[in-house]
C-alpha cells in the first residue's frame, strides 16, 4: 500500500501506516529495482552477453503498446510514465494552480452561502452546493487564514501521454513521513497569520495573544504514531485529552492555537454532528468561529471533493484566478473507455503490456499522487515516491450514473 493512500473510511478517523520505509527522494535512483536475469527481461535484439547480466549500449527498447514506445536513455518519459523536468515542473505548478482555486472557493462558499460570488455570478448552480451531502452548514460563516493547509492530488497519463487529475483529497488526505517537516512550518506560519487577524473584542479571554504571535501551541488529533506527532513541540491527542473551555481549546495546561485532525467532519464535534462521537472535541467549531483555535483542514473541505463540483474545477479556476487551467481534469463521460498508460516505479522496466491491461473498467489504476502544503502565501508541492497502483476515483461518476447538469441551472 502506498504511504499516501488516503483512508478507507471517510467517516472513520485517518490513519497513518506505521511500518516500512518512507520515501526521500521525489524520484527513484537510476537501476533501482532493474530486473537483470530472469523471465522479466524484455526481448531485445543486438545484445551480446558474456554472463547473465547481459551488457546493453545504445539499445533502443519498444513495448508492446499499440501507443507506447520508449528508450532506456531517457529519463522520464510518456512510455515508462514518470514525468521529465518539464512535465514536473508543469504539474507543479497546476497542482499549486488547483490548491489555490479550491482555497478561494471554499473561503468563498463558507463565508456565508447566499453571499458566495461563485453562486450570484452563475458560474455554479446553487442548489449544486446547498443540495451536496459534502456541504457542510455548520462551517459557514467561520473565517480561517488557510482552509486547505494540506492536500493530494492523483494524477495519471491518458492514451496522448498528457497527465490528467483523477481526485483531489481537500478534507483528510493521509500523506508519508517526509511532508511532516513541510506541514508544521505551514500551521505554525496560519497561527501567527490567525493571531494576527483576530479580533480583540472576539478574543479577550485569550491572554496570551502575543505568545500565539511568536510561538504557537500545535496538537494533532491523530494516532500517536503519526509523522507529525514525532515532529519536536507537537503532541498527538485524542478527543478526551482535549477541553474547550470558553470557547478556548485547552490540552493539560496549554492553550491550543492549531489542531490538526484526521477525524472526518461528522465526527469532529458532538455538539454539531454525531452526537455519539468519542473522537472529536465538543464546542471545537465554536472556539474555530470565534477565531481561538484554527482547523486543519477546515470543516466542510469535501465540498470540493463532490464529484459533480469537482468536474467545475477548470471553471473555478478560470474565475477565481483568471488562468487557464494547467493540468485537465479527467472527463467523467469517457473516463471508463479511454485508456491510461501505467506509470512505473523505474523507467528502465518494460512489462508487457496490453490494451485490456490499460483500459479502465471500475478497477484501480496506476498514476502519482502529489502532495501541496500550504501557509496562505506559498504552495510546497511534494511526491510520493513515485507512483501509486491504487489511486482514488471517488470524483469520478460511474459508467451508470451520468448526470445531467442541466436541470441543476
Amino acid at each position: 500500500m502506498s504511504p499516501g493512500r488516503p483512508p478507507a473510511e471517510r467517516n472513520a478517523p485517518g490513519l497513518y501506516p506505521t511500518t516500512g520505509s518512507y520515501p526521500t527522494e521525489v524520484f527513484p535512483r537510476a537501476g533501482a529495482g532493474v530486473p537483470t536475469t530472469g523471465s522479466d527481461l524484455p526481448t531485445v535484439s543486438g545484445v551480446s552477453t558474456a554472463s547473465d547480466s547481459p551488457t546493453v549500449t545504445g539499445l533502443s527498447v519498444t513495448a508492446e503498446h499499440p501507443t507506447v514506445s520508449c528508450s532506456p536513455t531517457e529519463s522520464g518519459s510518456a512510455a515508462s510514465g514518470l514525468p521529465t523536468a518539464a512535465e514536473w515542473e508543469r504539474l507543479e505548478q497546476g497542482v499549486m494552480q488547483r490548491v489555490r482555486t479550491f482555497e478561494a472557493f471554499l473561503t468563498d462558499v463558507y463565508g456565508g452561502t447566499e453571499d458566495a460570488r461563485v453562486l450570484t455570478d452563475g458560474v455554479l448552480p446553487r442548489r449544486l452546493v446547498t443540495t451536496s451531502e459534502r456541504f457542510r452548514r455548520e462551517a459557514v460563516g467561520i473565517a480561517q487564514p488557510v482552509r486547505v493547509a494540506v492536500a493530494s492530488v492523483d494524477v495519471v497519463r491518458d492514451e496522448h501521454g498528457t497527465f490528467r487529475v483523477v481526485a483531489d483529497d481537500l478534507c483528510c488526505p493521509a500523506w508519508p513521513a517526509h511532508v511532516a517537516p513541510h506541514l508544521l512550518r505551514a500551521l505554525r506560519t496560519v497561527a501567527r497569520t490567525a493571531a494576527r487577524m483576530a479580533d480583540p473584542a472576539v478574543t479577550q479571554a485569550i491572554d496570551r495573544i502575543s505568545d500565539r504571535a511568536t510561538d504557537p501551541v500545535v496538537v494533532a488529533l491523530t494516532p500517536s504514531d503519526s509523522a507529525l506527532a514525532r515532529q519536536p513541540g507537537v503532541a498527538a491527542v485524542a478527543g478526551r485529552d482535549l477541553v474547550c473551555r470558553d470557547n478556548v481549546v485547552y490540552h493539560r495546561d496549554r492553550r491550543v492555537d492549531v489542531l490538526y485532525r484526521t477525524v472526518a467532519d461528522d465526527l469532529i464535534d458532538p455538539l454539531h454532528f454525531q452526537p455519539d462521537s468519542v473522537h472529536g472535541l465538543s464546542g471545537v467549531l465554536n472556539a474555530a468561529r470565534t477565531g481561538a483555535v484554527v482547523l486543519a483542514n477546515a470543516v466542510g473541505n469535501g465540498l470540493g471533493e463532490d464529484p459533480l463540483i469537482h468536474s467545475f474545477a477548470p471553471r473555478l479556476i478560470e474565475y477565481y484566478l483568471g488562468e487557464n487551467p494547467i493540468l485537465p481534469t479527467v472527463n467523467p463521460e469517457s473516463f471508463h473507455t479511454t485508456q491510461f498508460l501505467p506509470i512505473m516505479p523505474n523507467e528502465q522496466d518494460f512489462p508487457q503490456l496490453s490494451t485490456d491491461s490499460s483500459t479502465v473498467d471500475n478497477s484501480s489504476i496506476s498514476g502519482l499522487r502529489l502532495f501541496a502544503v500550504n501557509d496562505g502565501t506559498d504552495v510546497t508541492v511534494l511526491s510520493d515516491g513515485v507512483w501509486t497502483s491504487d489511486l482514488s476515483t471517488s470524483n469520478i461518476p460511474q459508467q451508470n450514473s451520468a448526470v445531467d447538469t442541466k436541470v441543476l441551472w
